[in-house]
């Protein structure tokens, strides 16, 4: 955990890993479902 961080980086970066967590699991599921 790096404290320097700004509030709003650390904003930034936990929405974007929100974001790939989702469409990761999207993709995930679509070729999981398939089968």
């Amino acid at each position: 955990m790096n404290r320097g961080l700004p509030d709003e980086c650390a904003l930034v970066a936990t929405s974007i890993n929100q974001e790939g967590f989702k469409a990761m699991h999207e993709v995930l599921f679509k070729t999981w479902g398939k089968t």
